[in-house]
């Protein structure tokens, strides 16, 4: 390898440790009590953030310590990361106890940002059947876009967790629930 091919590799490496060492100090400034340090951070992380960012940004929208405006910068950040790594980092916090008021939004951020998601067919449907209205509504909405074939065996078991809610008598969900039933026949 020659010298200016070893230079340009360590440069080419400072400039990424640089840029992770920035990133950081937006997601340890995501914790600051000051309103403009969080938005200069999400402004931040907005434009030149990376999927290290992910987790803080999940943390901070579910803390709902911070002001309307600062939720609000938040959910539009998180609705246009298309990194397909997000996609299980939402999955992961869709499990979280500390998400439960934002699961509907969560799952719209898949929805929007099209992820492919048919990997995450039971999980999803899981969380709609067990969810409030909305969070239903929004899982109809992504397995409605499913464009995979999901296997036989996810559709028998959400099909059966259908039937137990509905049996369960869950009023509110009941249209939801039979329009899951009947978008998931035609998935398989």
């Amino acid at each position: 390898m020659s010298l200016s091919k070893k230079v340009t590799e360590q440069k080419q490496s400072e400039k990424e440790e640089q840029k992770i060492k920035l990133e950081k100090t937006w997601i340890k400034n995501l914790d600051s009590s000051d309103e403009k340090v969080v938005s200069g951070a999400l402004k931040n992380i907005a434009k030149n953030g990376t999927i290290l960012s992910a987790d803080a940004l999940l943390k901070l929208l579910v803390s709902n310590s911070s002001s309307e405006k600062i939720q609000q910068e938040l959910k539009d950040i998180l609705k246009s990361v298309k990194s397909k790594a997000m996609l299980e980092v939402i999955i992961q916090w869709l499990d979280d106890e500390r998400s439960k008021e934002h699961k509907a939004f969560l799952i719209s951020c898949i929805w929007e940002a099209g992820f492919e998601a048919e990997g995450h067919f039971e999980t999803l449907a899981e969380h709609g059947i067990k969810g409030d209205y909305m969070t239903m509504l929004e899982v109809l909405t992504v397995i409605e876009n499913f464009e995979g074939a999901i296997p036989e065996g996810q559709i028998i078991n959400v099909n059966l967790s259908i039937d137990e809610a509905l049996e369960e008598g869950q009023n509110d969900k009941t249209a939801l629930l039979l329009s899951l039933k009947e978008v998931i026949q035609n998935l398989g």
